[in-house]
């Protein structure tokens, strides 16, 4: 069976993709000194989709805003802002 190999630019579609490829290629490391989501939350093992969904619309021009937290939500919302 021949595969053939393409390298191509990673998208939005991807974000899912490349967060479960971090959190799976550091995990061993994560394990192995005992860090976890409360004692080192932003190690790459940790990484979640909205992690890499907030730097991919960094990297394209927004701003970070304000946090606000809302009684039937379990996470903090943040705002983010573009100027047009």
């Amino acid at each position: 069976m021949i595969f053939e190999t393409r390298i191509r630019e990673a998208g939005f579609n991807d974000i899912s993709l490349l967060a479960g490829l971090v959190r799976e290629c550091f995990q061993d490391v994560a394990e192995r000194f005992g860090l976890t989501l409360e004692n080192c939350p932003k190690h790459p093992s940790h990484c979640t989709d909205d992690t890499e969904l907030k730097r991919w619309y960094l990297k394209i021009g927004f701003v970070e805003g304000e946090t606000k937290e809302f009684d039937h939500l379990t996470f903090l919302v943040l705002f983010m802002t573009y100027t047009l």
